[in-house]
């Protein structure tokens, strides 16, 4: 069954050019196994992915995820949400706060600054990511011990969904 955060994670990848065409492909089919319907995600399901290209795959998941109304159209808005996504993981214990830490680190701000390369990142960056990147950088130098460091992780989630700017572009 595919989660909020794997359809946050997916969109993310998704919009910031670096899902192949088999994660569009495979997201697509636990959508129908999970009961979506839509001729865009049947098409996208069924296409094979050693033939098809991201040029055919990647406009059939905008249509895909209109049919489902998952409003997301644009990269930054995206990584927003999937940023946003892990941090109510992270608070509400669904996932282990270092784990958290790693996908926020890896999959945010590592594709948004290295990989997908845009402006708008940057100023979110220095308003928002950067306590993340300390807290990783505190985790390998072993630093706090993981209970602390676990501790740290929740109240930077806790923190940052209480702000009304968190995530958002200003």
């Amino acid at each position: 069954m595919a989660s909020a955060i794997d359809d946050a994670r997916m969109i993310s990848r998704a919009f910031c050019e670096i899902a192949p065409v088999g994660e569009l492909i495979d997201w697509s089919v636990r959508k129908l196994l999970d009961g979506a319907d839509g001729k865009a995600v049947v098409e996208l399901a069924g296409l094979n992915p050693w033939y098809s290209c991201v040029g055919e795959a990647f406009p059939l998941f905008k249509r895909a995820l209109r049919e489902l109304g998952i409003a997301t159209d644009d990269r930054d808005e995206a990584l927003r949400e999937y940023f946003l996504a892990l941090l109510r993981e992270i608070d509400s214990g669904r996932l282990e706060p270092g784990e958290g830490l790693t996908a926020v680190n890896d999959e945010i701000i590592r594709v948004g600054l290295y990989e997908a390369r845009y402006p708008e990142f940057e100023a979110w960056y220095d308003r928002e990511l950067r306590l993340w990147v300390f807290l990783d950088e505190e985790r390998e130098m072993g630093e706090p011990t993981s209970a602390e460091l676990a501790g740290k992780v929740k109240i930077a989630a806790k923190d940052c969904l209480r702000s009304n700017a968190c995530g958002r572009k200003s």
